[in-house]
C-alpha cells in the first residue's frame, strides 16, 4: 500500500495548505461551512474506491447538500470571491483523505500510517517553511505549537483506528460537531459571526449529510 499511503498523505497536505491559504481571504465560518460538504463527497467516492453501496436516497441527499454549498458560495453573485475555490479544493482533498484512510485501515499499522502522513508533508514543505520561518516569540507560542502538533497526531491516530471498524460514509458526518467549536472560537477570537445565508447553507448541508449516513 505505499502508493495509497503516499496519495493519502499528499491529499491531506494539499487540503491543509489550501485551507490555510483560503483563511487569508475568507472568514473562518465560510471556510468551515464549505468543509461540511466533506461527508457528501465521501459518500460519492465510497462507491468507486471502497465498493460501498449508495442508493437513490443517499444520492438525493448529496444533491440537496450540494444545493446548500451553492447557497453559501453563490457563484452567480456579483460579489463572488475566487478564493472560495481554495476552500472547495480543501474539501475535495479532505474527502479523498477520509476515503483512503478507510481503504488502508487494518492493512498497515497505525504507526506506519502516521509516519507517512507526517513524513511526506515534512519533506515537501521543509524548503518553503525554512524560507518563511519565524521563531516563536515566547514560551506560550512554543506551547501552542507543541499542542497543535500533539493534538493533530492524536486526532489522526484515532481517525485511522475508527476507520478500521466503521464505514467512511458513516464516520464522515462527525465533522459536523466542529460547527459548535468553530462558531464559538470564531466569535471569541476573530469577531466572526456567520450570516444568515451561511447558517442556512450549513443547516442544509448538515441535514443532508446526516440523512445520507443514516
Amino acid at each position: 500500500t505505499p502508493r495509497l499511503q503516499l496519495l493519502r498523505a499528499v491529499l491531506l497536505m494539499g487540503s491543509t495548505v489550501l485551507n490555510f491559504t483560503a483563511l487569508r481571504y475568507l472568514p473562518l465560518t465560510t471556510t468551515i461551512a464549505i468543509f461540511f460538504a466533506v461527508p457528501l463527497v465521501v459518500c460519492l467516492l465510497s462507491v468507486p474506491v471502497l465498493g460501498e453501496r449508495v442508493g437513490p436516497r443517499r444520492l438525493a441527499a448529496v444533491l440537496v447538500g450540494f444545493a446548500g454549498v451553492l447557497n453559501i458560495v453563490r457563484p452567480w453573485s456579483t460579489t463572488f470571491e475566487p478564493a472560495l475555490f481554495l476552500s472547495i479544493g480543501a474539501t475535495l482533498g479532505a474527502a479523498g483523505y477520509f476515503v483512503l484512510t478507510r481503504r488502508i485501515a487494518g492493512i498497515d499499522s497505525n504507526a506506519v500510517t502516521q509516519c507517512y502522513t507526517a513524513g511526506v508533508a515534512t519533506l515537501a514543505l521543509a524548503g518553503p517553511a525554512a524560507l518563511l520561518w519565524h521563531w516563536p516569540a515566547g514560551a506560550i507560542d512554543w506551547a501552542l505549537l507543541i499542542m497543535i502538533g500533539s493534538l493533530g497526531m492524536l486526532g489522526h491516530s484515532m481517525l485511522t483506528r475508527a476507520h478500521e471498524n466503521v464505514e467512511a460514509s458513516v464516520l464522515a458526518p462527525m465533522v459536523y460537531s466542529q460547527i459548535i467549536y468553530v462558531t464559538l472560537f470564531g466569535w471569541l477570537l476573530f469577531d466572526s459571526v456567520p450570516d444568515t445565508r451561511t447558517l442556512l447553507g450549513v443547516l442544509i448541508i448538515v441535514a443532508s449529510g446526516l440523512y445520507a449516513s443514516s
